[in-house]
């Protein structure tokens, strides 16, 4: 049996400050983790890369961080919002490209699909 946590475990520091993805892997493998789920609800958060036009190589430099600490990913955690919501087309847009992102950024990041 494997023991994983989430990348979101080390999401924020003292004063609710955000961290990267990049501290939460780093944080987790010194820890002892080698196998860690990649949380995607931070493209969620207005400065996220996921919404940049180098999202790819932003997961991609995900990827390389996490082999070079041992890491794989087993499973991801997508970016939700409220389907039962009124509907704001900018929003709804916006969260099914985030969606979007995220299932190709789990695929690149090479967890499995069950």
């Amino acid at each position: 049996m494997e023991l994983s946590t989430s990348t979101n475990i080390c999401a924020f520091g003292p004063g609710m400050t955000r961290y990267p993805v990049e501290n939460s892997i780093r944080d987790c493998a010194e820890a002892g983790y080698r196998v860690l789920d990649i949380n995607f609800c931070m493209a969620m958060n207005p400065d996220s890369p996921m919404r940049s036009d180098h999202w790819e190589e932003y997961v991609l430099g995900i990827g390389r961080l996490a082999g070079e600490y041992g890491i794989r990913f087993n499973q991801s955690h997508l970016p939700y919002y409220d389907v039962g919501a009124e509907k704001d087309g900018d929003k709804t847009a916006l969260m099914e490209t985030l969606i979007e992102r995220s299932l190709y950024g789990t695929a690149m990041l090479g967890a499995r699909w069950r």
